[in-house]
């Protein structure tokens, strides 16, 4: 009985350390840092989670926070005549997330580049995102620095794991006069309300008659209950209550926004603002009523 025992214990302690090893081995983020011909690693891998971020970027931290942050790992590389190139890979909760902080980040207009799911180069830097990593180079003094940064960004989008696709619901938005790469991720804090969270929005432009500019969003809730929760929530606060919420219209005059007029279906909310136009606005929320249809 007490060589079995024994031999139990080494087995969990055997499983318990696999278990430890696999995990370790996932969340292992240095093994995306890729070689670079002509460029030797400088110093060690740096490594940062949510408990020391500030250490690194104190001004900016609260904004990678709020995109449930978890882990950033830094190397710099360093080649002859003063060159040099820094990589952040910084690791989200979600997609989502990364593609939050992307899309707050990256320009109105670019250089936009298929790497990861998109990216965009600028001189001395190369952003893009693929699945929950959102990934930061910047380059000092590079000879032929463009094609460099390009190659060696698409050696760590093959290296990270993940989809490279943009978050399927932004496909729910209109596509006549959306704006090319102007939708964005709100994780928290969307219009400046605290209880409305996981919202897409996208501009767009119309020209017909007059000329309309507004904005599109979609909140994906955690699932009804909480959809109801943020659309009860922002009725109240904007001084329309309501008894019961029903499969509607909304009309809500923000005292920020002005007339937003948003729909609610299961755990989604979608809606419109900065547009006076209710033949507009009525044909677009349509547009994204019909593509939840099936939802």
């Amino acid at each position: 009985m007490r060589i079995f025992k024994t031999h139990l214990y080494f087995i969990i302690i055997s499983l318990l350390f696999s278990i430890s090893s696999f995990c370790n081995e996932k969340d292992d983020l240095t093994k995306f840092f890729p070689t670079i011909e002509g460029m030797n690693k400088k110093g060690e891998v740096r490594i940062f989670t949510p408990e020391n971020l500030f250490d690194y970027i104190d001004g900016a931290a609260d904004f990678y926070l709020s995109y449930d942050f978890e882990k950033l790992v830094v190397l710099f590389y360093e080649a002859p005549e003063n060159q040099s190139l820094s990589i952040e890979i910084y690791q989200h909760n979600n997609s989502d997330c990364a593609f939050g902080v992307y899309s707050r980040i990256r320009p109105a207009e670019g250089d936009f580049i298929p790497i990861g799911a998109q990216g965009y180069y600028e001189e001395g830097k190369l952003n893009f995102f693929k699945d929950k990593y959102f990934v930061i180079m910047m380059g000092f003094n590079l000879k032929n620095e463009e094609s460099l940064m390009k190659e060696v960004a698409q050696k760590i989008a093959q290296l990270l794991p993940g989809e490279s696709s943009t978050p399927g619901i932004l496909n729910k938005f209109p596509e006549k006069g959306k704006v090319a790469n102007s939708e964005e991720f709100f994780n928290r804090d969307f219009l400046g309300y605290p209880f409305l969270k996981k919202a897409f929005t996208a501009k767009y432009e119309i020209t017909d008659e007059e000329s309309n500019s507004f904005t599109m969003f979609i909140i994906k809730g955690n699932d009804e209950e909480n959809a109801i929760y943020m659309l009860q929530s922002y009725l109240e606060s904007t001084g329309n209550p309501v008894q019961e919420i029903e499969e509607q219209q909304y009309t809500i005059e923000d005292p920020y926004y002005g007339t937003v007029k948003l729909n609610w279906k299961g755990k989604y909310l979608w809606g419109i603002y900065g547009l006076n136009n209710a033949d507009i606005s009525t044909k677009y929320l349509k547009i994204i009523k019909e593509k939840f249809k099936d939802n």
